[in-house]
């Protein structure tokens, strides 16, 4: 086990419990080409598990999620995992296509600030 990876998979968790979704998105994706996909402990299964959570729950994002699951569900025979990565392709499949958002506020003019995002 590497203490560092298992570190850095532990604060994406945490993250995504804290609601902070982009964060958690951002580091494991980050971490995700680090991890070999034969690991024993199934890191990389978990994380892509996790990945596909922050996209569906977190992000409303079931097109992105419905990826992560399918990886995880062709690229693993540990049943649960298998079992976790269907569940998740069925619930992207139910769920509701998300509609553009009216705009709530007029665009700033051109001698506001940008906005850095």
């Amino acid at each position: 086990m590497s203490a560092p990876l298992d570190q850095a998979y532990i604060n994406i968790e945490r993250a995504y419990g804290e609601g902070k979704f982009s964060e958690a998105l951002h580091q494991a994706e980050a971490l995700l080409p680090l991890l070999p996909s034969d690991r024993a402990d199934g890191l990389a299964q978990r994380l892509q598990l996790l990945m596909g959570h922050i996209h569906l729950y977190g992000l409303g994002a079931p097109e992105r999620a419905a990826g992560h699951y399918q990886t995880v569900h062709d690229a693993t025979t540990d049943q649960a995992y298998r079992q976790l990565a269907q569940q998740g392709l069925v619930l992207c499949q139910k769920a509701p296509t998300p509609k553009p958002a009216a705009m709530a506020e007029p665009l700033p003019s051109a001698s506001a600030p940008a906005m850095p995002w």
